[in-house]
């Protein structure tokens, strides 16, 4: 039976098309599985105001500390959103500048930080579009 090409609201339990029996080999040696740890933290809701600046800048300033003194490095960071408060900022583009300023790898951290949109970042914002810009 082919597979439809027109959706369907009943889906069926069991697959319409033959699967495969047998899953090709090789007989190429293959590396052996090496543990690789992967460290990484999550952050969002910062830098809120003033304050949290000063929190933020010192968090990345004990990671870099931590990476010097640690058998554990950390690979990266991902920022989850939310670095301003749509209601206060308005979203002007100072708000972003000044979070990727404070997040940029320097002596506080040399650790990669990827960054990601929240809602106060964009959706919240008057004029969501030229936030974006």
């Amino acid at each position: 039976k082919q597979p439809s090409l027109q959706p369907t609201k009943h889906p069926t339990r069991h697959p319409t098309t033959k699967r495969p029996t047998r899953l090709p080999t090789t007989n190429l040696p293959t590396n052996k599985p090496t543990n690789t740890e992967v460290v990484f933290h999550v952050m969002g809701d910062i830098p809120y105001k003033i304050s949290d600046e000063a929190c933020l800048t010192l968090d990345l300033h004990t990671l870099a500390q931590q990476q010097l003194t640690s058998n554990t490095q950390t690979n990266f960071i991902v920022h989850v959103g939310d670095v301003q408060s749509a209601q206060k900022t308005r979203c002007v583009e100072y708000g972003f500048s000044n979070a990727r300023r404070l997040m940029q790898p320097s002596e506080n951290s040399t650790v990669p930080i990827f960054m990601l949109a929240g809602d106060n970042d964009w959706n919240d914002c008057p004029q969501p579009d030229e936030a974006w810009g």
